[in-house]
């Protein structure tokens, strides 16, 4: 898998890219993050009907997990998941806040895992 910066099909770059990786047995890419105007980025994250812009933890935000892993095993869909920490981690010292991501990572990994392994029914 690779990681793009690709938020579109019309992108100069995606056919490149898209064929080097193919050319390379590289079977799945990650698009690029959405790019806001950012004229008014609360007003554009209402607009998907009302969400709160806040990161968290797996299993504590507005997402239904069980749902989203659900419609992922009924497709049929057995490629990489990336799963990314984008919430503030706190620690008071440095080793302490890499203690802390890490433990974070941990929890969120298993979370994720464990609504996998509901939606494919695997034991």
């Amino acid at each position: 898998m690779i990681t793009t910066a690709l938020t579109s099909a019309d992108d100069p770059a995606a056919r490149a890219n898209l064929e080097t990786a193919a050319g390379l047995g590289i079977p799945y890419f990650k698009a690029g993050y959405y790019l806001y105007d950012f004229a008014d980025v609360r007003r554009e994250l209402n607009e998907p009907g009302g969400w709160q812009d806040a990161n968290c933890p797996l299993g504590e935000g507005m997402v239904d997990w069980r749902y989203v892993c659900g419609v992922l095993a009924r497709a049929g869909f057995h490629g990489p998941i990336s799963l990314h920490l984008e919430y503030e981690v706190p620690g008071p010292t440095a080793a302490a806040h890499e203690e802390n991501i890490l433990a974070a990572s941990q929890r969120d990994l298993g979370f994720l895992k464990e609504r996998l392994r509901e939606a494919y029914g695997v034991a």
